[in-house]
């Protein structure tokens, strides 16, 4: 093994530490071999290395100052040393690894600039060279040595070695990555380095080898720091301290800890800036963040400047949004309430901003509204929405009201109706009111012009209805259909036999929907139930029928679960009533799609016949329809006794 000279050029042998030609120091050639073949996933950001060879070896050179450190330093990688630091003089910094592969080295040489500040770290110029030592039987037919002479390399022979360098931009191109920025601090006893490109920063530590592996760990916790910079926003918290201090228990005298502690500092008095509205503040931060360390890297300072603009466009918005309420709340001391409402016609999207970024002044907004509308509507309670009410203001003659709708409103009915005819009746089963705007929940009890029988059918129905009062009195509106204005009618003089008549008619129509509701649980469950112990009447021209269905009575000794007891009185002259009765044992009493059937045997004697079949459509209202099934058809109609 050689090594070159980085001063005359001459080749010397790998163990001598000075140049036999010239004295020159040199860096020590026992490098550190990656166990397994791994190697560290930011050494390829930091130096792109030949494909064909794989990741060989890295060398970073650039000047110190004349109270630089020496000695060695190790980089690891899951605890597993794979790179060494070494500085053998004020002049040179050596990374140095090897390829077990082909056992092939390659240096990169840098030069770097002073910072202008001890808080600035050093940066590293574009590649200037690079040399290659790599074994003469490592290589073969389709990698040689002429590869790389085509590549830019001068190849030169030593022994059983290639010793090749370059400092043409395309061979180094090869060897490095020229668009990645490096960049270091000196920490006490070990080296922070920091490799960039466009929005992507990585982190390493160089520790001298009597420290452990575990010290340097801490240097990844400065990608989470950066992340969260970046993030972060007055309505997001970000955790970027909290790493900090985690940071500083491991690492107090961190120069990367006291670079991203001061832009974090920057960070919250930027934020600071935005929650206050303060839009020169805002700008003087964000030019006194791009003169920090560091605030160029990874795309931070992109961030503040991305930002900036949208931050002072939101302010804009806020302050328009707090002059307005401010002028609203003016006009409201005035009693002027109407313009006080005027000046809170808000556009939505400066309101939806206000209400995410500034919730203070949007809590003001919603008081003064509250404020107002408590002027406005007053104590508005649900008794304000109960009563008589009608599409028309007043009326002198009842064609005035034809084809009108009407509305009644109370604790249990609602009711809608034209010229007090045909009615939709629902019961109430909640209200709530919110300023001037009831929210009632209905139960449709029979259809008309409010609902289908489909509608009636699905069940609840819940609405919103509109009050507004002014000195000609209270008018309402629905959220079903808001061109429809309807004006409050007092209960007084003709208008309470119309209250009256609201409410037996109502309540009528809802007691009739919650037997039917009763009845028709009943028929799917028990159809025997409902049908034993009522007496069905049926009326001709002259005839008058009952069908009285019983229990069975303890001294029938038939098997039916019930008995049918049949008459008929006919009546042909005034003295002349002829009478007719039947006895049936019931058997079976069923009920589907509406229909319920008795099957039935007359019984005489003691003695059972052929089955008879009676069939009824359910109609509700204690009426029942005469039903033949061979017709499908509903003959006649008959009432419950």
């Amino acid at each position: 093994m050689v090594q070159k000279c980085p001063k005359c050029s001459s080749v010397c042998d790998s163990g001598s530490k000075f140049c036999e030609k010239c004295g020159h120091s040199l860096a020590s050639t026992n490098k550190p071999t990656p166990q397994n073949g791994k190697s560290n996933k930011k050494l390829f950001k930091a130096i792109a290395f030949l494909g064909v060879l794989g990741v060989l070896a890295a060398t970073v050179t650039y000047m110190l100052n004349a109270n630089a450190l020496k000695g060695e330093w190790l980089v690891y990688q899951d605890g597993i040393e794979y790179l060494k630091v070494s500085i053998p003089n004020k002049e040179e910094f050596v990374f140095s690894y090897l390829d077990e592969e082909v056992d092939a080295e390659i240096d990169v040489y840098y030069e770097f600039n002073n910072p202008q500040s001890k808080n600035e770290p050093y940066a590293l110029s574009q590649p200037l060279r690079a040399e290659m030592t790599i074994p003469i039987a490592s290589l073969n037919e389709e990698v040689g040595s002429e590869y790389f002479s085509e590549l830019g390399f001068i190849v030169e022979t030593h022994n059983d070695q290639y010793v090749m360098h370059t400092e043409k931009p395309e061979a180094l191109a090869y060897v490095s990555d020229s668009e990645q920025k490096i960049y270091f601090y000196e920490v006490n006893d070990t080296i922070e380095i920091i490799y960039s490109q466009d929005d992507e920063v990585d982190f390493e530590v160089a520790l001298p080898t009597h420290k452990r592996p575990e010290e340097a760990e801490y240097v990844s916790l400065f990608e989470e720091v950066l992340d969260e910079l970046k993030a972060s926003e007055i309505d997001h918290s970000s955790s970027a301290k909290e790493i900090l201090v985690e940071i500083k228990e491991t690492a107090p005298d961190s120069k990367l800890l006291a670079a991203y502690s001061k832009l974090n500092e920057r960070n919250e008095a930027f934020l600071a800036a935005v929650k206050n509205k303060d839009k020169a503040q805002l700008q003087e931060i964000s030019a006194e963040i791009a003169e920090l360390p560091l605030s160029k890297l990874g795309g931070l300072y992109q961030h503040y400047l991305d930002n900036t603009d949208i931050l002072l466009n939101r302010i804009s918005q806020a302050e328009a949004f707090d002059q307005a309420v401010a002028n609203a709340q003016t006009s409201f001391d005035n009693g002027e309430m109407e313009e006080a409402v005027g000046h809170l016609s808000i556009d939505g999207d400066i309101a939806e901003t206000v209400e995410s970024y500034y919730p203070e002044s949007f809590k003001v907004f919603e008081t003064l509204i509250e404020k107002i509308d408590g002027e406005k509507y007053g104590f508005i309670t649900i008794d304000d929405f109960y009563g008589y009410w009608t599409s028309y203001p007043s009326y002198t003659s009842e064609s005035e009201t034809m084809g009108k709708p009407v509305f009644y409103l109370s604790e249990t009915l609602a009711i809608t109706a034209i010229n007090h005819g045909e009615m939709s009746v629902s019961a109430v089963l909640s209200s709530n009111v919110n300023k001037n705007v009831a929210t009632i929940t209905n139960q449709p009890a029979n259809s008309g012009m409010m609902y289908s029988e489909e509608e009636k059918n699905l069940g609840e129905w819940t609405y919103d209805i509109f009050l507004e009062k002014n000195e000609e009195g209270k008018t309402l509106t629905f959220s079903t259909n808001p061109d429809l204005t309807f004006y409050y009618q007092e209960n007084e003089g003709t208008n309470s036999a119309i209250y009256d008549m609201f409410e037996e008619k109502g309540n009528a129509i809802y007691n009739a929907y919650l037997t039917e509701q009763s009845d028709k649980a009943l028929l799917e469950t028990n159809p025997a139930s409902y049908l034993i112990g009522k007496t069905i009447k049926e009326t001709t021209a002259d005839s008058t029928i009952l069908y009285d269905f019983r229990e069975k009575s303890p001294s029938s000794n038939h098997n039916g679960i019930g008995e049918l007891w049949y008459s008929r009185s006919t009546t042909n002259e005034p003295d002349d009533v002829q009478s007719r009765g039947i006895q049936f044992a019931i058997h079976d009493i069923t009920y589907q799609d509406n229909i319920i059937r008795v099957e039935a045997t007359e019984f005489i004697n003691d003695t059972l016949d052929i089955p008879i079949y009676f069939e009824y459509v359910y109609l509700g209202d204690n009426y029942l329809g005469v039903y033949n099934s061979e017709s499908e058809q509903m003959t006649a109609t008959v009432t419950i006794e």
